[in-house]
């Protein structure tokens, strides 16, 4: 009905700061992916990712946050769905891993992969960045639910770099969307980088 589901969830949940990413039109609206924070937003872009034009579009975003005057990379994206599509998000995986390759901040991705932690993206995206649950999450994984005769799926991770200290994780089971949510904290240490350079392009 026209609602701005990003503003509408921030002024919920108390977050200040609320930025939505459009990957496509659909239905009357934005289509897309979206970030809340209680920190400030200093830069927010977002890249089309590989698609066919045959297939639905799928976008990374790209922020920066002041964190206590530390500046942190949030990356968020929503690869293409579908199992006959690994290629495809692999080859989506290795743009987000060129983006990000040129950032010397510390960096967080998060998102639906649609994948399994096995699969040629997901593993891609670990080769530089750790998996916070895989280190410290506690009870399932699963954040896609099948019928009771399938077994429920992994598609959703939180990754990041060695600045960001995961220190626990876990899975929302409770129905908001076809999903259940994914909860990752992390202490973050004191990191001297230089910033200074333009920001990446892909």
């Amino acid at each position: 009905h026209g609602l701005d589901q990003a503003r509408e969830l921030a002024d919920r949940a108390g977050f200040s700061h609320q930025v939505h990413f459009r990957a496509a039109k659909m239905r009357g609206g934005d289509y897309g992916v979206a970030i809340l924070s209680r920190f400030p937003v200093l830069m927010a872009r977002h890249f089309e990712l590989p698609t066919p034009r045959t297939v639905e579009p799928r976008a990374v975003a790209w922020t920066i946050l002041d964190v206590g005057g530390q500046e942190v990379s949030v990356y968020i994206t929503h690869l293409s769905s579908g199992g006959e599509r690994s290629d495809l998000r692999a080859r989506q995986a290795r743009f987000i891993e060129r983006l990000m390759s040129r950032d010397p901040r510390p960096k967080v991705l998060m998102g639906d992969l649609n994948d399994a932690p096995d699969s040629p993206a997901v593993l891609g995206l670990s080769r530089r960045l750790s998996d916070a649950f895989d280190r410290t999450g506690h009870g399932s994984a699963e954040t896609f639910a099948l019928p009771l005769f399938l077994p429920d799926l992994r598609l959703d991770y939180v990754l990041a770099s060695t600045e960001l200290t995961p220190v626990g994780s876990f899975v929302v089971r409770r129905i908001a969307s076809d999903h259940f949510p994914l909860v990752a904290d992390f202490e973050l240490r004191s990191a001297r980088v230089n910033v200074a350079a333009a920001a990446p392009t892909p």
